[in-house]
């Protein structure tokens, strides 16, 4: 009997050391999901991409702020309007403060409508492990009905800004 619940217990500790390398390996950056705050998001990127050549990506999202509009069309009519761009860096280490991303960051995509924002022409020139690491800048307008005592009409911006990151693997042609 002690012969088979030896190999019961090898067994079961065999079979969750596999399950639980499957699940981490599965989970870990595919599709990177965020979700919290009143900022749900996911970027669909490669996980593995080839040195030198050109990808594209999008970051698909939700906000607390979808309830000012639910269009991206701006026009001085409106009496709420809606801006949402991502600054973007691309880097081989994430260990900063979001402060210092807006110092790095080498491109700006804007979002073309209030769920998508596509980003373009992604290129590493060195091999290994790097980042796409950016802000999402989601601002919304809304301005009084009522002229002020300047005979003007207030507008109140209100912003919410968060951080995005994909982990990336970068290989030279095989």
């Amino acid at each position: 009997m002690k012969g088979v619940t030896k190999i019961i217990i090898i067994f079961c500790a065999f079979f969750f050391i596999q399950c639980k390398e499957k699940s981490t390996k599965s989970e870990e950056f595919i599709n990177t999901k965020f979700k919290g705050n009143g900022v749900e998001y996911s970027i669909e990127f490669p996980d593995t991409v080839l040195r030198g050549k050109k990808y594209k990506g999008e970051i698909h999202y939700t906000n607390v702020l979808d309830t000012i509009t639910e269009s991206m069309i701006n026009d001085s009519t409106s009496k709420r309007n809606r801006y949402i761009i991502f600054s973007m860096a691309l880097t081989d280490n994430i260990d900063y403060v979001e402060k210092d991303l807006w110092k790095i960051a080498k491109d700006t995509f804007g979002a073309i409508d209030n769920h998508t924002i596509p980003f373009y022409d992604v290129k590493f020139n060195k091999s290994g492990t790097f980042f796409i690491d950016g802000v999402i800048n989601d601002q919304g307008y809304i301005t009084s009905d009522i002229k002020n005592e300047k005979g003007s009409y207030d507008t109140r911006i209100i912003t919410n800004e968060f951080r995005a990151t994909k982990k990336v693997v970068v290989i030279d042609k095989g």
